[in-house]
């Protein structure tokens, strides 16, 4: 568990990190990785209150996470009353789903992510107007399941 020095504050939801290594990902240098995501989460101003790492032998299709990483995910989870969980890889719509309900906690993945950071930092009406119809088309899929 890796947690930098300006990690936390008192006023943000209690927020659990889980970067993944899975088995499409080809990355020679895992930390690099890992870092990016972090970074990723800094960028955008998200105070964590702890981060795992995990390794994935295979995805599962509903929860992306295997039964056994999934079961000790929900064991933490339920420890530590997280409220949002933001996973450093691409979810579907039905695992986002899935895991909401599972784990009893809103779920950010790193399509989401990147989608704020470029929210945040458009500034002209196009670019706007870009970010909006991109995070539109996500949001879309999300809701169509529901």
């Amino acid at each position: 568990m890796t947690k930098p020095k300006t990690y936390l504050t008192d006023t943000h939801p209690k927020t659990l990190l889980i970067g993944v290594h899975a088995p499409y990902n080809k990355t020679k240098n895992l930390q690099s990785y890992y870092d990016e995501f972090l970074h990723l989460v800094s960028s955008n101003e998200i105070a964590y209150d702890e981060s795992i790492f995990i390794k994935l032998r295979s995805v599962d299709p509903g929860y992306f996470f295997t039964k056994g990483k999934l079961e000790d995910i929900k064991a933490l989870c339920e420890k530590e009353k997280f409220v949002e969980i933001i996973v450093s890889e691409q979810l579907t719509a039905q695992q986002e789903r899935n895991l909401s309900s599972l784990l009893g906690a809103h779920i950010f993945d790193r399509t989401k992510l990147i989608l704020e950071i470029f929210e945040k930092a458009a500034h002209s009406a196009e670019g706007k107007m870009q970010v909006e119809i991109a995070m539109f088309h996500f949001k879309k899929s999300r809701l169509a399941g529901q």
